[in-house]
């Protein structure tokens, strides 16, 4: 089954990490974007370029490389080149502008530590960075800040607000970052690791095209030992994961299409009405129709941003 989301088709993942494309615009220093979940650019990928990747609202599990873990709002983490990444909801809802990502060429970043005084340790930063590096403290505050400033520059001050942000990042003291493990990047990017299979099975679990006996054949497992390893990796169970996943795509089919409520439990995977409207209503709180009469009266329902605050960050930072 594929979904379309804002005019793009999304289908289940390959077996190994989707290789992304990043469009560069030449009158610009690095490629800065955001996007809401679910989305296209929300899934297990690689590409040759560093990125800064800022979560502006909600909570879920994170894979970069071989390291799986737990996000918040906040959490700023810097992943090397060629390394595969994937940041996954806990909640259903749809979130508005939850990433907010900096994408540069590994070869423009080794020239400017090469060629440009005061940014030498940038030339340290491609080892350091090829398992992924999350940051912490003010570091993690400063640096947030900073990224924001550059999705409203342009020129000479848009590269100012880049090398601030790098500076940031290379300069950060040992308390302020916490190092992803090397072998992990490795292994991850073989494209045959057990790591990359259970993060495959993950995506395709959250995209609710496999069941869990399915899965643990994938896997070369039993369902109750994949069950066991898939709750310590992801937070929650295989199930409940599959529901999520579920009840996130009704919520982006009722707030982008005019589809039926029958239509859409289909589109999500419910052959039975009943038992989608009852999932629905325990998970979210409200029933289907409900959910939609509200995005027609208040907008989407999505969750606060960093970027709804950031002004007052810096009028207290």
């Amino acid at each position: 089954m594929t979904i379309d989301f804002a005019g793009s088709t999304v289908g289940p993942p390959e077996s190994a990490a989707v290789h992304e494309i990043i469009p560069f615009d030449p009158g610009c220093t690095g490629r800065w974007h955001q996007h809401d979940a679910p989305s296209i650019y929300a899934r297990w990928n690689v590409h040759p370029e560093y990125e800064v990747h800022l979560v502006r609202g909600t909570a879920g599990s994170f894979v970069v490389g071989d390291h799986v873990g737990e996000f918040e709002t906040g959490q700023l983490v810097l992943v090397g080149p060629g390394v595969p990444h994937v940041w996954i909801d806990h909640s259903p809802r749809p979130t508005r502008h939850r990433d907010t990502v900096l994408q540069l060429r590994p070869e423009w970043v080794d020239a400017c530590g090469e060629l440009i005084p005061g940014m030498t340790p940038l030339a340290a930063l491609r080892p350091r960075a090829q398992a992924g590096i999350e940051y912490l403290g003010a570091t993690a505050q400063r640096g947030r800040r900073a990224l924001l400033r550059i999705g409203t520059a342009t020129g000479t001050e848009r590269a100012a607000h880049i090398f601030a942000l790098l500076g940031i990042l290379v300069e950060a003291p040992p308390a302020d970052q916490r190092q992803f493990t090397i072998d992990g990047a490795d292994a991850a990017r073989t494209g045959d690791s057990r790591t990359e299979l259970m993060t495959t099975i993950l995506d395709d679990a959250l995209m609710g095209e496999l069941r869990l006996s399915a899965a643990a054949r994938l896997a070369e497992t039993s369902p109750a030992q994949l069950s066991r390893s898939f709750a310590r990796a992801a937070g929650r169970t295989f199930t409940d994961a599959v529901r999520s996943a579920k009840l996130a795509r009704a919520c982006v089919l009722l707030e982008q299409t005019d589809l039926p409520i029958a239509r859409i439990a289909l589109e999500a995977g419910y052959t039975n009405l009943s038992n989608f409207n009852r999932q629905f209503r325990a998970r979210i709180g409200c029933t289907p129709r409900a959910y939609r009469a509200q995005l027609n009266e208040q907008g989407p329902a999505t969750a606060r941003t960093i970027g709804e605050t950031s002004a007052a960050e810096e009028s207290t930072g």
